[in-house]
């Protein structure tokens, strides 16, 4: 059945949630077609595979489950959820947030606005905490057409988003993701060729006590992805450093230190990067260096 929204929550031993997140999703307003697809990272703990099959045993909208048979850190839970999703749209939900109640109704709206532009890859709204209060500024203007390169360098807007993306764009882009990486991954490779509409409209509620959730964890893992992941970043958006110095320094500041934890040499990144942000490097490695001691005699290697 064709829907105009994929629903798609990134699921690990989160029973917890499911049953609010599922009230919050009913409750929706608007009368919007969506359907909810729970990808199971291999939880293996004995509750997870029985409250999935209760939580989509009975709804008023369409339930999928997947169980993928190994953890993938989250990397394969959005593929797998693409081969199979139905809607026009997709939004990729935590298990620990929540769509705002009139979320889909203010995509669907938006959506509407700019049906016409076929270079705008989706809709990208704002975030509150769990005290309702707008996580990072607001943009400027109430809409604003751009990459997302351009609201955190151009307009500096640091805060945390959210995004409805046209499903089609998702699986020409979604091949080269891998374990370690994160959604920002996809969202700089989006952004390569298409633009979103970002909006003040607050989305969704996004949960920042779990101290469970991978995004919020101290530990690094996966630190030859991250290299990867990093090293395209600053490459693909190097033009951007001279509208926000201090934010991409503070990027280049952390690709030095997982190039340390990769067992990357400073004279390999003179062959990767550019003169200019090499240059950049060179100046922020004894930072880093002291960075990685610090994260060694913390233990935060996994």
């Amino acid at each position: 059945m064709k829907c105009m929204f994929s629903i798609v929550t990134l699921y690990y031993r989160g029973d917890r949630f499911l049953d609010g997140l599922k009230e919050n999703l009913r409750n929706q307003i608007g009368g919007h077609s969506f359907e909810w697809i729970i990808v199971d990272d291999y939880s293996n703990d004995g509750i997870s595979h029985t409250e999935l099959q209760r939580i989509s045993s009975s709804s008023v909208f369409e339930i999928k489950c997947i169980f993928l048979e190994k953890n993938y850190l989250g990397s394969e839970s959005v593929r797998r959820a693409l081969e199979i999703l139905e809607g026009e749209y997709t939004i990729i939900l935590d298990q620990d947030d929540k769509l705002t109640l009139d979320g889909l109704d203010l995509f669907s709206k938006a959506l509407k606005r700019h049906a016409d532009q076929e270079k705008i890859a989706g809709i990208c709204g704002r975030c509150v905490d769990q005290n309702g209060y707008i996580v990072g500024k607001k943009f400027p203007y109430d809409e604003i057409v751009a990459n997302e390169p351009t609201i955190r360098h151009v307009y500096r807007i640091k805060g945390e988003f959210f995004q409805c993306t046209r499903s089609e764009i998702l699986r020409s882009h979604i091949k080269d993701f891998e374990p370690g990486y994160t959604n920002g991954w996809l969202w700089n490779e989006i952004s390569r060729s298409y633009d979103y509409v970002y909006v003040n409209s607050v989305v969704r509620m996004y949960n920042q006590n779990n101290p469970s959730s991978l995004s919020r964890s101290k530990k690094i893992r996966l630190q030859n992805a991250q290299y990867k992941q990093g090293l395209k970043y600053i490459n693909d958006n190097a033009e951007y450093m001279q509208f926000d110095k201090l934010g991409f320094l503070r990027i280049i500041l952390q690709f030095a230190r997982i190039s340390i934890h990769s067992e990357v040499k400073l004279s390999e990144l003179f062959d990767v990067l550019s003169r200019k942000i090499f240059k950049w490097v060179v100046f922020v490695w004894p930072l880093a260096c002291v960075r990685v001691f610090i994260d060694r005699a913390r233990g935060a290697l996994n």
